[in-house]
C-alpha cells in the first residue's frame, strides 16, 4: 500500500471511514474519519489486529470468516454490509461497508480497502419512523436519503425532498404512478412480478436488506443507487418503504482512490525502469554516432544508423515522459504574467523545422499576474500546442484567449484540427491513453499532475473534424491584478 502525502492527503479529506487490512488481518491503513469515528491516533491503530481489537466480540468469528472468504476470492467483494466497531469508549458504532480487494502482480488479493459510513444514527432514525407520525414527516422533509413509498400495487404513495433532488422529479409527476418509472430497462419490465411473488410467497430477497441497483433519472440518465427497502403495516394496509442515495458521488470517489493508487505504483516503476534505460540509451546513441562517422556518405547504412538514432531518441523521449510523470511536482512559483510566457513558449515553438504554416493568435490582451512556476507552465504549454500542432498537421491556426471568471483565470488553447472523438474526451488525462499512432499518452496526464499541483484544473472540449478546446484554470488565491 503506497503512503505517498498526496494520497494519505486525499485519503484525510474524504467524508467516510476508509480501512486497508493486510492478509494478515492487520490495520496496514487508516484515515482521520475512521480514527475520529474509533477514537484514537493513527499509531494506535496501525499494526493492530481488526477483529481482535475493534468487532465486538459476539461478532467477531462470524466477521473475521467473511474477510477470510473475501481474502481466498470466494466470495463477491462489493457488497454493501453494516457491521458495529467498538470504539475507545467502548461505545458500538455501526458502519456501513462497502469493499474492494487490491491484487499483487500475480493477481492474489492482498489487501482489502474498506469504505465505510458511520450510520449509527441513521439507524435509530429510521426506529424513530415507528414510533411517530410526526417525526415521520420531519424526518421524510429533511432526510439526506431519498425516501420512497409505494403500495402492494407498486404505485409511489410518497416521495420525499431528498428523492426529488435525486430523481429530478416533482412529488406530483410521480405520486400514483408505477415505481417502475424510476427504473430503466429491463428492470423496470420485471419489477411487476418481483412484487407479486413476494404478496404470494412473503419470501424476501431485497426486503429487510440493502444493495446497489441502477435508478434513472427523470432525463432518462441512470446512476448507481444504494437501495434498502422494509415492508409495512399500517391499518390493515401493506405498504413498502424504500431508502434511497445516490452513489455516483461514492463510486467516483472509490475509483479515484484505485486510481490514485495505481498511479502512485506506476510512478515508482516508472522512476526506477526509467534511470536504469536512460543510460544505456545515450551509450548506443554514442556508439551508433561513432559507427556512422566512419561510413562514406553514400553507404547506403547511414541510411540504416539514422534510422536507429530516430527511434532512441523516440525512445529517450518515452523514458523523459515516463520520468516527469513519475516525479513529484513542488511548483517554485512566483508572480508572472501568463501571457508574456505563452508568447515567449509559441515563437519557440514555431521556430522548428516544418511549422512555419503554424498560425498564433491571442484574442486581447492579459493584464493579470499568477503565482506559478513558469517553468511547469512552460512543460503544459508545450505539450498542448505539441497536439494542436500534430492535429492539423503543422498548418493551421491556435487561438489564445484569457478569461478572468470568478474564482479562476482561465486560458483557453484552440485550434482547428480533427479533433478528439467524444467517446474519448473523458479518457485524454488518463496515463497511457493516447489517439495517436506514436506517443506515450503521457503528454496531458504530465499537465493535469503540473496543474493539480498548482491547486488549478484542466479540461478539454472537443468537436470531432472541426477542433479542440483545452482551458487551463489558475485559482482565485493564486490571481493578482496589475
Amino acid at each position: 500500500m503506497n503512503n505517498s502525502k498526496s494520497i494519505k492527503k486525499y485519503l484525510n479529506l474524504a467524508d467516510v471511514f476508509i480501512l486497508v487490512l493486510g492478509s494478515d488481518q492487520k490495520i496496514h491503513l487508516i484515515n482521520q474519519k475512521g480514527c475520529e469515528i474509533l477514537g484514537y491516533t493513527e499509531s494506535q491503530l496501525v499494526g493492530k489486529n481488526w477483529f481482535d481489537y475493534f468487532v465486538p466480540e459476539k461478532l467477531r468469528e462470524g466477521v473475521r470468516q467473511v474477510f477470510f472468504r473475501i481474502i481466498s476470492g470466494e466470495t463477491e467483494q462489493s457488497e454493501f454490509y453494516e457491521n458495529p466497531v467498538l470504539t475507545s469508549s467502548g461505545e458500538e458504532r455501526t458502519i456501513s461497508w462497502r469493499n474492494a480487494v487490491v491484487r499483487d502482480d500475480q493477481g492474489k488479493i492482498v489487501e482489502i480497502l474498506s469504505t465505510g459510513e458511520d450510520v449509527t444514527e441513521r439507524r435509530l432514525t429510521q426506529e424513530a419512523l415507528r414510533n411517530s407520525e410526526a417525526t415521520l414527516r420531519a424526518i421524510l422533509d429533511t432526510c439526506v436519503d431519498g425516501i420512497i413509498t409505494i403500495n402492494e400495487q407498486g404505485s409511489i404513495l410518497s416521495f420525499n425532498p431528498a428523492a426529488v433532488r435525486i430523481f429530478r422529479y416533482k412529488p406530483e409527476e410521480v405520486i400514483g404512478r408505477d415505481i417502475n418509472i424510476l427504473m430503466p430497462d429491463p428492470y423496470k419490465g420485471m419489477h411487476p412480478g418481483y412484487l407479486r411473488r413476494y404478496l404470494k410467497t412473503e419470501e424476501p430477497r431485497i426486503i429487510g436488506t440493502g444493495r446497489e441497483v441502477v435508478g434513472r433519472r427523470k432525463d432518462g440518465a441512470t446512476f448507481p443507487l444504494y437501495l434498502a427497502v422494509s415492508a409495512v403495516s399500517l391499518s390493515g394496509n401493506r405498504m413498502f418503504t424504500g431508502i434511497v442515495r445516490d452513489l455516483t458521488d461514492f463510486k467516483r470517489m472509490q475509483n479515484e482512490i484505485i486510481q490514485a493508487q495505481k498511479l502512485a505504483a506506476i510512478g515508482e516503476m516508472a522512476a526506477s525502469v526509467g534511470h536504469e534505460i536512460k543510460n544505456p540509451l545515450a551509450g548506443i546513441s554514442g556508439a551508433i554516432e561513432i559507427l556512422k562517422d566512419t561510413l562514406e556518405q553514400e553507404d547506403s547504412r547511414r541510411q540504416v544508423m539514422d534510422d536507429i538514432l530516430t527511434e532512441v531518441v523516440r525512445l529517450d523521449n518515452t523514458v523523459r515522459d515516463l520520468l516527469a510523470f513519475s516525479r513529484p511536482w513542488n511548483p517554485d512559483t512566483q508572480l508572472c504574467n501568463p501571457q508574456e510566457i505563452v508568447e515567449r513558449v509559441s515563437a519557440s515553438y514555431r521556430e522548428q523545422e516544418g511549422l512555419a504554416h503554424l498560425k498564433f493568435v491571442f484574442d486581447g490582451d492579459c493584464d493579470t499576474t499568477v503565482q506559478i512556476d513558469p517553468w511547469l507552465f512552460e512543460k503544459v504549454l508545450w505539450n498542448l500546442l505539441d497536439n494542436a500542432s500534430d492535429a492539423m498537421a503543422g498548418k493551421g491556426e491556435i487561438r489564445f484567449a484569457f478569461e478572468a471568471t470568478p474564482g479562476f483565470l482561465t486560458l483557453t488553447v484552440r485550434d482547428n484540427g480533427h479533433g478528439v472523438p467524444t467517446e474519448h474526451q473523458e479518457d485524454v488525462f488518463r496515463p497511457f491513453f493516447t489517439t495517436k499512432n506514436r506517443g506515450t499518452g503521457l503528454g496531458l496526464a504530465i499537465c493535469k499532475k503540473i496543474m493539480d499541483a498548482h491547486g488549478g484544473t484542466i479540461s478539454l472540449f472537443s468537436i470531432p473534424q472541426k477542433g479542440t478546446r483545452v482551458s487551463v484554470h489558475f485559482p482565485l488565491e493564486n490571481v493578482k491584478h496589475v
